[in-house]
């Protein structure tokens, strides 16, 4: 058992981590979406979150699969998860803004994903801390792409929009090279849906009833360039996380 000494010394470190603040962030999206389980909650929907891989558990299998040109695509996202709502299943990679990166080294972060298989995972949600920053990136992201669809299904957030304290809210914008006007938001469960649905079973870790195992012949199938080349747009449904190929719904 540490001594009171050590201890103090570890939660000074804590707290003066450069990416604490990030990280609390990043945590309390989730939990956000975590406490729709609860059942003490009321009122609000029904959706719950049926996926949450941190990011290091992300990195392990995003970071190290290669992308659609061969190489190593370097996704790497601050999480990623799978929340479901009458019946639909929204997969998502997230990206946490706090302000302290450039707009530019944001939106640079949609390159890894366009070179990645990232539609056949999931859609790219970034989270801003202001409506201003929000209404700067989108701007900007038609500028850093230059017309070209990236190919990636993207959705952003204000963090100080009416509402924003729940991520599954009506918070939602997607974004599209030709839309300049004003913002639709949409509820996290009314994006595209992206990526397998995967028939729930006991998780290793909570919160991970639909998580797919990364070394599945159907997950496998997923990160090659010989499979279908766009990903299919109505639900994949696999029976288990492990060794079932996937299959239509019927």
């Amino acid at each position: 058992m540490p001594t009171a000494k050590a201890h103090m010394q570890r939660l000074e470190r804590l707290a003066f981590l450069p990416t604490l603040t990030h990280q609390l962030g990043v945590n309390g999206f989730f939990c956000g979406l975590a406490a729709h389980s609860n059942p003490t909650r009321t009122g609000g929907g029904v959706g719950r979150l049926t996926q949450w891989w941190p990011e290091r558990r992300s990195a392990e299998f995003f970071w190290t699969n290669h992308g659609t040109d061969g190489r190593e695509a370097r996704v790497r996202p601050d999480g990623y998860g799978c929340w479901e709502s009458d019946g639909r299943a929204v997969r998502f990679f997230l990206e946490y803004d706090t302000g302290t990166e450039s707009l530019r080294v944001l939106a640079h972060k949609i390159t890894a994903y366009s070179a990645f298989y990232t539609d056949r995972f999931g859609v790219l949600l970034f989270s801003l801390h202001s409506v201003r920053r929000e209404q700067e990136f989108r701007a900007g992201l038609v500028k850093f792409l230059g017309g070209h669809d990236p190919g990636v299904v993207i959705a952003t957030t204000a963090r100080d929009l009416p509402g924003a304290d729940d991520p599954s809210g009506q918070v939602w914008g997607l974004w599209s090279g030709r839309d300049h006007g004003p913002v639709t938001r949409l509820t996290l469960a009314n994006l595209p849906e992206r990526g397998p649905r995967v028939r729930h079973h006991a998780p290793e870790l909570p919160y991970g009833e639909a998580a797919f195992a990364p070394t599945d012949p159907a997950t496998v199938s997923l990160l090659s360039a010989a499979a279908s080349a766009p990903p299919p747009r109505e639900p994949v449904w696999w029976d288990s996380p492990s060794g079932l190929t996937p299959r239509r719904s019927a």
